[in-house]
């Protein structure tokens, strides 16, 4: 193989054909023809070639922009054009949004001349800006008016366009900005309040013209019909709102200052029901009656007949009886620590727990539920007992403790109950 290309070129082309071997490059002649039809395709002998970087739109693309798409403006030849039309008579309001799409080299003249002529506005005071569709919406609109400025566009679009991280299609806003100013001062001519606003004075003096002196409270007015009226002498309840809207009116001088003829936009009949429902809920609300409230006087009540001859109930003989009682309950013998290692020693007799008795009353330990405040490891260290005796000792002691507890509140009930039925017996 490393002698194949010493062949001549019909040997090559041969053995190419014959799949025994690669193909053939092209001959030095074929180069040369190569060459000097590009060089006439490109204008080269009749002066119109391009200078370096492609025109379009009166400008030269930068030659580094050329340079970072590859040279090749076959992947974005076009770009969207997006801008409102205007409706015939000067209006101020664009009626819709139109695109159109142009080629990345259209003379500027053309370009301004049909946007001017789609979006229906007069080129000799129209001036045009531009923004990339996904730019903020507080951003400035950026100048349009000549072929540098198109050139300039056209280039930053497509340098977007080449921007591989680029989902969302680019798309070029074009609009009037002398006309975006007058929608802008209009916007906010709108926004401004209006002169026939209702006005303090006038406000003030609604209020105290529709005081009603037989309906007095915060925020209540009325109108009383007159004597022409359907309902003459009927107080037609008014609230804040419709106070506005007579004030409103009567700053337009469309009703008198005396309020004698409310405004025509009111419904008085309507606002006559609203105010005989309302006096109706109010109504009900007020008198609705209170339930009724029953005192049951018993034998022992405050309210009962006084027998002189009956000791009244004292609270302090009563404290006396809880305290007898409490005093009964202490005196109730406490439990023992002897009494807790003399059930042990019976029921283990080789663990001999009467043996801890001397170092437990040695350290205060005399009552089974002193016993409960250690852990194992006090009764191990402090008192010397065996690893298989303090288990059964702490456990023993608890039970007893428990047990002795629940027999003291059952010997605390029992008093009670005979206590009770001794009582019943004496008033019987």
């Amino acid at each position: 193989m490393a002698n194949y290309y010493q062949y001549p070129p019909s040997v090559q082309t041969t053995a190419y054909l014959l799949g025994l071997g690669p193909m053939p490059g092209p001959t030095p002649q074929e180069r040369a023809v190569a060459q000097m039809n590009a060089a006439l395709d490109s204008g080269m002998f009749d002066q119109t070639q391009q200078p370096r970087g492609q025109n379009f739109g009166g400008g030269v693309i930068d030659p580094a922009l050329l340079a970072q798409s590859g040279n090749n403006y076959a992947a974005v030849p076009n770009i969207t054009v997006e801008f409102p039309v205007y409706g015939e008579n000067n209006q101020k309001t664009p009626s819709l949004k139109t695109q159109i799409v142009f080629p990345i080299d259209i003379p500027a003249t053309d370009f301004f001349s049909r946007v001017y002529a789609k979006m229906n506005v007069d080129p000799t005071t129209a001036v045009l800006g531009w923004k990339e569709s996904q730019d903020r919406r507080g951003d400035p609109y950026q100048s349009l008016t000549s072929s540098d400025d198109l050139a300039n566009a056209f280039g930053r679009l497509v340098k977007i366009q080449n921007n591989t991280r680029r989902k969302k299609e680019v798309i070029m806003e074009v609009v009037n900005l002398e006309q975006r100013s007058s929608e802008t001062t209009t916007k906010k001519k709108a926004d401004k309040p209006s002169e026939t606003a209702v006005t303090l004075p006038e406000l003030r003096k609604v209020k105290e013209k529709l005081t009603c002196a037989l309906h007095p409270g915060k925020n209540r007015w009325c109108y009383v019909r007159g004597p022409k009226d359907k309902r003459p002498g009927e107080h037609v309840p008014l609230d804040l709102e419709v106070l506005l809207l007579w004030a409103r009116h009567m700053h337009d001088g469309k009703v008198d200052e005396n309020c004698i003829t409310p405004p025509n936009v009111l419904n008085l009949d309507e606002l006559a029901e609203r105010g005989r429902a309302r006096e109706e809920r109010t109504g009900q609300r007020r008198g609705q009656a209170l339930p009724p409230i029953h005192v049951h006087v018993g034998g022992n009540g405050p309210l009962r007949d006084v027998d002189p001859n009956v000791v009244a109930p004292s609270h302090k003989r009563h404290r006396v009886e809880e305290s007898s009682d409490s005093e009964s309950d202490s005196d109730d013998e406490p439990l023992t620590i002897a009494d807790v290692l003399q059930k042990l020693h019976a029921k283990f007799p080789d663990l001999k727990y009467p043996q801890y008795s001397d170092a437990l009353k040695a350290k205060g330990i005399i009552y089974a539920h002193s016993a409960l405040d250690f852990d194992v490891a006090y009764f191990k260290a402090e008192i010397g007992m065996a690893d298989g005796a303090v288990g059964g000792f702490i456990k023993c002691a608890k039970k007893m403790v428990r047990a002795a507890k629940k027999q003291k509140k059952g010997n605390k009930r029992a008093r009670q109950d005979a206590e009770g039925s001794d009582g019943g017996k004496e008033n019987a």
